[in-house]
């Protein structure tokens, strides 16, 4: 079997000289688009839902600020009066419940 030398030991590759780059600002792009009344319409209309959604989402935050504050105000209140130094069985089996049900969904 005979294989065929490529290149010589002495041999190197010469480099080829760089040619110039030539100017993008001679290019005039002639490119444009059009954008159907229905995508228009579409992109309204999501731009819309998107506002309502994060205006809802806004609402909802001052809702439950508002009974969250409102439950802070009725629980302290019931410490001020004395409603839980003496519990009954129904507030102690209550308050043993949602303990429970809050250790069970940490899980």
């Amino acid at each position: 079997m005979l294989i065929n030398k490529i290149k010589s030991l002495g041999q190197t590759l010469e480099a080829k000289k760089a040619s110039a780059v030539k100017s993008t600002a001679s290019f005039i792009s002639n490119d444009n688009i059009a954008i159907s009344e229905a995508a228009k319409k579409k992109s309204v209309e999501m731009q819309f839902q998107a506002d309502v959604d994060s205006i809802t989402q806004k609402a909802l935050i001052v809702k439950t600020d508002e009974i969250r504050a409102n439950k802070v105000k009725d629980v302290k209140s019931k410490l001020l009066s004395g409603y839980y130094d003496n519990p009954s069985n129904d507030v102690l089996k209550r308050t043993a419940d949602s303990l429970l049900d809050s250790f069970l969904s940490l899980n």
